[in-house]
């Protein structure tokens, strides 16, 4: 990323873009168009692109790499703008980066750089031999080219550094050897490089490099720039753990202590790097500063790691200073509770301070998960040439496992506006209540300035306040002057981060030619909490009878206000929207005078009313299968969306009877999932009970289930099932009916003339039906229903005849047992759970007629009657006792 006098300038490895400081994009480029004119350098694999900003000559600098295997080609592609507005145009330039000066290498381009001074520019490479999926590093290179060819030609000649060494004997190779952005220098400067020992491990030197006279390299008659080259230690560095994320176990790569970014200012080099936190298990980005005035001499102004927090990964910085020095660092954050983002921090100017930092400010949250180990690898931070700010990029996880780049300006004062809203006029050694409101003088709507000092000038008084979270400063002041007419100023003196501001008018002190007025207010007195309210009043002259234009109205609603002027009628109107509790207030306006009308005030009570909502239904599958769980998820929005959204509880029915109540989440979503449900239609209804802000809204679906197999009419020989969903309906089984472990089965309005045994199943329903023989049920995994009450809702399920003994025993779900006759026995045992209903919590055996005995033990919770008594021939022992 680079910033110019009026763009911001990203590339990525597949485009370029241009966008105005206000965020428009006036340019979307492929790379393979931009350098379409390289020929086939520019159809090769292009990537690595970085772009700079050159205060000298005040263009644009673009560098990017390609590549190709058989036939072996690495190419650097160049462009440079043709002005300081990139939407002006570039030029371009393609120079076969294999070659060392003009020898040709079997080795190919990775990783390039740039930076510069005040003659040249400074392109660095890592060099890999072919192919360029091969890993076998042979040397960095360094590309030294004056810019004056570029301007005015003819191109391109360089002079190239290679086969450098560094380390105790120089037995190490360099690699990543990063080029400074030299700011505010001078030809005598030269230029700064430097790297990282250790190849990207552990180490503790930061090795300098100063190249001077580099005007007459590339002439007729070239002769060397002069290369130096020193070590300087530092605080030690070994490669951070890779980068922990919310959610998920997957990790992102922080990459190796590489040196990430450089740049000189009044004789200090600047860098940083990823690291392993010393302290703690986490990643952490480091900043350190060297004094290089007295090169090859050199000190360590700043050199510290930024905030160690073991459950937060903080990586691949970028810092830029603006010309006073103080600097801005961008950088990714993540962690384990925690989504991928990017983070600001100010570093002041070393005359202030060493080794210090304010606190950390988010600019971009983390949306989601990552989806690969390899992030983007890159941030930006680019000096504004205005001097004062620093524009910084940062990468943050979007959705859907992609990455997205924020773009913001830190470190600039914003501007601000100032409105004198008090009185204009007020007779002698009166109190009057002088107020103003400070807002930020942006584009788009005006944000109002919190917590920032407000003095207000009459005459020879003086007042002061503070502005409340709506920009607004009261101040009482009572005068103490003679009649006659003074200046009224209010006065915001600026801060760090906001620009000044002031506003004056004339003030009239006395009643001489003031006259009374009459001001009625007839705006709205009720509205609904997030939506716009119309606050109006009408201001007579009652001389006249005419309204009295061009007069400032300021209305206040309790702590929100807005101010308007009177049209040719009188009126003045202007809207607010309502954010606060709903309740009871009193809206004011108030008329301060001014120097031919006397101050008025009228009020009314106005009632802010609960703001609307509305609830949508979902289910996750619909129909669904008997034996199969549903997810419902219902959706709650307010009518008026704004800063506050929708809390509270859902309560999800069937028919009448209650499914379970959920909380919404963040986004206003309530999900509940019904273990079984039965066969038929279910009508579900979901209900938002409202909070202190919101009112209650519901919705309802009708929810079909149904068996994937259907069995009707005469079945002999008795049934086996194994697997899936059935229904038995309107049909005559002769023979027994066996259900094995995973099915699920619904019996209705059918004579079964054999015995039912289930063992193991998902659920099982009997409903209207006649079973000649015995049932039993052992470990059904989810709810056996044996005949309602009548009290459960619908779809119903009827009455059954069953002449032999019923059996139920460990079922994981609740047993519903109602309104049959029973000529055997009954017998419950080691149940447990609840369901299919979750506000259901007991088995329920009720208003049946039993001709034989029941016995309930071992069920958690006990089974009741739920107030249905049974009509029991036999005894009633255990949990049973007086059903």
């Amino acid at each position: 990323m680079a910033a110019g006098p009026s763009n911001i300038v990203l590339a990525v490895n597949t485009e370029v873009a241009v966008y105005t400081k206000a965020g428009t994009q006036v340019s979307l480029q492929p790379l393979a168009d931009l350098f379409s004119a390289e020929g086939q350098p520019a159809q090769d694999f292009i990537f690595d692109p970085y772009v700079v900003y050159d205060p000298y000559i005040q263009r644009f600098w673009l560098v990017a790499a390609s590549s190709h295997d058989n036939p072996n080609r690495s190419t650097l592609l160049l462009a440079v703008s043709n002005g300081s507005d990139a939407t002006s145009g570039w030029s371009t330039h393609s120079i076969d980066a294999t070659l060392n000066g003009s020898d040709h290498t079997g080795n190919w381009c990775d990783r390039e750089t740039i930076g510069f001074d005040t003659q040249a520019i400074y392109i660095t490479c890592n060099m890999f031999a072919f192919p360029t999926t091969g890993t076998d590093f042979k040397d960095s290179k360094i590309k030294l080219m004056t810019k004056g060819q570029f301007l005015s030609g003819p191109c391109c000649k360089w002079w190239d550094f290679f086969n450098l060494s560094e380390g105790t004997l120089g037995l190490d190779t360099p690699s990543d050897i990063r080029p400074a952005q030299m700011l505010g220098a001078t030809d005598g400067d030269g230029e700064y490089l430097v790297d990282a020992h250790g190849g990207g491990g552990s180490d503790d030197t930061l090795e300098v490099w100063h190249i001077t006279n580099p005007g007459n390299c590339c002439g007729d008659n070239p002769s060397a720039p002069k290369l130096d080259q020193n070590g300087r230690p530092v605080g030690s560095f070994d490669p951070a753990p890779d980068v922990r994320q919310q959610g998920t176990g997957a990790t992102i790569d922080p990459g190796n202590t590489r040196l990430l970014y450089a740049f000189w200012q009044s004789g200090h080099l600047s860098t940083g790097q990823d690291l392993a936190c010393p302290g703690v298990h986490a990643a952490c980005v480091a900043y350190t500063e060297v004094d290089v005035g007295k090169y090859p001499d050199m000190s360590v102004v700043n050199d510290f790691v930024l905030d160690q927090n073991a459950s937060v990964d903080r990586f691949y910085p970028a810092v830029a200073p603006n010309a006073a020095g103080d600097k801005t660092m961008v950088f990714s954050v993540s962690g384990p509770n925690r989504f991928a983002g990017t983070s600001t921090v100010f570093i002041p100017r070393s005359s202030t301070c060493t080794d210090c930092a304010n606190s950390e400010t988010s600019i971009a949250s983390g949306r989601g998960p990552y989806g690969r180990h390899r992030w983007g690898d890159y941030s930006g931070a680019s000096a504004d040439p205005d001097g004062d700010g620093v524009w910084v990029a940062g990468e943050f996880a979007s959705t859907g496992g992609a990455w997205g780049t924020e773009v913001g300006l830190t470190m600039d004062r914003t501007p601000t506006a100032i409105t004198y809203t008090g009185p204009l006029g007020a007779d002698g050694n009166a109190t009057i209540q002088l107020s103003a409101n400070l807002v930020l003088a942006t584009n788009g709507s005006p944000a109002p300035l919190a917590n920032a000092p407000i003095t207000f000038f009459v005459g020879t008084q003086v007042c002061s306040a503070t502005t409340d979270a709506n920009g607004r400063a009261v101040c009482p002041l009572t005068l103490n002057q003679p009649d006659g007419t003074v200046d009224v100023e209010a006065e915001f003196p600026g801060s760090p981060d906001f620009g000044p501001s002031s506003a004056t008018h004339s003030f009239v002190i006395g009643t001489t030619g003031r006259s009374a007025v009459t001001l009625t207010y007839v705006g709205d007195t009720t509205g609904e909490f997030q939506a716009s309210a119309s606050l109006a009043a009408r201001l007579i002259d009652p001389k006249t009878g005419n309204g009295i234009v061009g007069a400032s109205i300021t209305f206040t609603l309790g702590v929100q206000s807005c101010t308007a002027t009177t049209d040719a009628s009188g009126v003045a109107q202007c809207a607010v929207v309502l954010q606060q509790r709903p309740g009871t207030y009193t809206v004011t306006a108030d008329f301060p005078g001014n120097a031919l009308f006397g101050p008025a005030t009228a009020s009314t009570p106005f009632t802010i009313t609960k703001g609307r909502t509305t609830t949508t239904l979902a289910s996750s599958k619909n129909p669904s299968d008997f034996g199969q769980a549903v997810t419902f998820t219902a959706t709650v929005a307010a009518v008026n969306p704004g800063a506050v959204t929708p809390s509270g509880q859902v309560r999800f029915q069937r028919s009448t009877i209650g499914l379970g109540t959920r909380s919404l989440n963040a986004t206003g979503d309530s999900v509940l999932t019904a273990p079984i449900l039965q066969v038929g239609q279910n009508t579900i209804t979901a209900t938002y009970g409202g909070d202190d802000f919101f009112l209650d809204s519901s919705a309802t679906l009708n929810q079909t289930v149904r068996c994937t197999r259907t069995l009707t009419g005469p079945q002999s020989g008795g049934l086996n099932l194994t697997s899936g969903s059935t229904c038995i309906t309107n049909a005559t089984v002769n023979g027994s009916i066996t259900i094995s472990t995973g099915a699920a089965v619904s019996i209705s309005d059918s004579q079964l003339n054999g015995s039912i045994s289930a063992t193991g199943g998902l659920a099982l329903t009997i409903c209207g039906s006649t079973v000649h023989g015995s049932v039993g049920v052992n470990g059904s995994a989810k709810y056996v229903l044996i005949g309602d009450a009548g009290d459960d809702g619908t779809p119903a399920c009827a009455a059954n005849t069953l002449t032999g003994t019923t059996m139920i025993s460990g079922s994981k779900g609740q047993v519903e047992f109602g309104g049959n006759k029973v000529t055997g026995s009954v017998i419950l045992n080691d149940s447990s759970g609840t369901g299919p209903d979750e506000e259901t919590t007991a088995s329920e055996i009720e208003a049946n007629t039993i001709g034989g005995s029941i016995s309930c033990t071992g069920n958690t919770p006990p089974p009741t009657n739920d107030g249905h008594p049974n009509k029991i021939t036999g005894p009633a022992s255990g949990q049973c006792a007086g059903f």
